[in-house]
């Protein structure tokens, strides 16, 4: 799927708003902090997903000026073409979707599930969209580690790696830390200090006897 065109109708601070993409190259989209560049991330996100319930973590975005919620991307995909996919706010939650073809027919949910193949939300976030706290720690990489990070975050997604890092670091530190005291490994190491410092002294008092 390629994304060919924004058009925002009204998304936090944009109002008709028209981006288009070539379609050779890279896509960058830059500018000075408030933007506006994660508001487009999230217009993506929502054109596709639907807009965050109020349950949701991401923001909503609602037009600060008022006016039509929501927006179209045209894309280009495998087994339709280019479509039209709008989303404006609706009776549901995540906004009322419809699909135009090149061929006249609408479609909705059914047939951007079909154009997504299946994937939801967070997988496309953190496989497709990266920001700086996915790319954080990239520069700590050397080659080998850079190649290993790029093959893993592929499959599971940046945020998901460095969760699942996070993880490990901590069950490795219930394990054992340098000067820990209650980490399972540094308790038995104590205990086999007694131990030894017993035995030592048992062996001492062995010795005292023969004699």
């Amino acid at each position: 799927m390629k994304i060919k065109e924004l058009h925002i109708y009204g998304y936090g601070k944009f109002a008709d708003k028209k981006i288009s993409f070539s379609d050779h190259g890279i896509q960058v989209i830059y500018g000075l902090n408030e933007a506006g560049k994660s508001t487009l991330m999230s217009f993506i996100h929502s054109m596709l997903f639907g807009f965050p319930v109020k349950q949701h973590p991401d923001k909503r975005f609602e037009p600060k000026a008022g006016g039509k919620y929501g927006g179209a991307l045209i894309i280009e995909c495998e087994n339709f073409g280019t479509v039209k996919v709008e989303r404006v706010k609706g009776r549901a939650a995540a906004g009322d979707v419809t699909l135009y073809f090149q061929d006249g027919r609408t479609g909705g949910d059914k047939e951007l599930a079909e154009i997504l193949k299946g994937t939801d939300r967070p997988t496309y976030q953190a496989i497709f969209s990266f920001d700086l706290f996915g790319l954080q720690k990239v520069y700590e990489l050397n080659r080998e580690k850079l190649g290993k990070y790029l093959f893993l975050t592929s499959v599971f997604g940046s945020d998901q790696l460095y969760r699942l890092e996070e993880k490990l670091q901590r069950e490795q530190e219930d394990l054992f830390k340098p000067n820990g005291r209650k980490p399972l490994l540094n308790r038995s190491l104590n205990e086999l200090m007694e131990d030894f410092a017993e035995l030592q002294h048992a062996k001492e008092q062995q010795r005292a006897y023969n004699f």
